[in-house]
């Protein structure tokens, strides 16, 4: 019977092969400009999920170093996918703002935001 390799884990081809994987892309800029793209744009949650893609981004090569490789991929998953998320709300709250000029009026939406920046109420 031949010794079939079911099911082997990414540890054990790193131990089989004497190898060390690649350094998984941290995605440390695309965490940056999603996190600094949504602060600019006032979007809250959107800079909430862009720090903590930066926090993720930060541990890829601190997780490789200690050798925890798939710790390392997976911080680099999650940091890519949290960025993402972070530029689709922005994107997502770009289209709400036009779509709102678009229905309100561009003088009516320039009016409600010189009444806010006066502190006046309705």
């Amino acid at each position: 019977m031949e010794n079939q390799d079911y099911g082997s884990s990414f540890q054990d081809k790193v131990n089989i092969s004497n190898e060390l994987p690649p350094v998984p892309n941290s995605n440390m800029p695309l965490a940056i400009i999603s996190t600094v793209l949504t602060c600019c744009s006032c979007n809250c949650v959107g800079a909430i999920l862009g720090i903590i893609a930066m926090v993720y981004a930060g541990q890829v090569n601190t997780k490789y170093i200690a050798q925890d490789y798939i710790g390392a991929e997976n911080a680099a998953k999650n940091a890519r996918i949290l960025s993402f998320v972070a530029l689709g709300m922005l994107v997502l709250g770009i289209i709400l703002n036009i779509i709102y000029v678009m229905m309100v009026g561009v003088s009516t939406y320039i009016s409600q935001y010189e009444e806010i920046l006066r502190g006046v109420r309705y």
